[in-house]
């Protein structure tokens, strides 16, 4: 199975991380799954159902039919289970991966910005003498700024 970019399927995969489903209905699992007031529409709870549909049918899920109430029906891991974890979490670390790298490139194009913002603002000195107090603050506020998206850069760096 490929990887998903839904909201669903990236808190179920979470989900699957922290628990084991065992004994569980379709409801106690979207219950569990760390979603968004806005995450929370029918829409994606259908997609949550089809999941756990492909789930059973791929054989990592069984589902135990209640046979009065079939919404009762209980969803149990099958030791293929553990294969389907193991996959997505070396998909997700690779992801986090280019992840961070995306953000770090951001980054340094931001600090570039800035760095091109300070070095105008000596040509603003010589255009506008007047406004001295407000050139000079915010050449101040852009090198407070350069030095949090490098500290930021640094520590997203260290990660990856």
């Amino acid at each position: 199975m490929k990887q998903i970019t839904s909201p669903i399927f990236q808190s179920f995969l979470l989900l699957l991380s922290q628990s084991q489903i065992d004994g569980w209905t379709s409801n106690k699992i979207w219950n569990k799954l760390n979603l968004s007031k806005d995450e929370k529409q029918r829409i994606n709870q259908q997609q949550l159902y089809r999941l756990l549909r492909k789930l059973v049918h791929q054989g990592h899920l069984i589902k135990n039919i209640h046979l009065d109430n079939p919404r009762l029906s209980t969803f149990n891991e099958t030791k293929s289970m553990d294969t389907f974890r193991k996959q997505f979490d070396i998909k997700t670390l690779k992801n986090d991966a280019g992840k961070l790298g995306f953000k770090t490139k951001q980054l340094k194009e931001k600090q570039k910005i800035y760095e091109n913002q300070i070095r105008a603002s000596e040509q603003a000195l010589i255009d506008f003498p007047e406004l001295k107090i407000e050139i000079m603050r915010r050449k101040n506020q852009l090198l407070q700024d350069i030095e949090k998206l490098k500290a930021y850069t640094d520590f997203l760096t260290s990660l990856i």
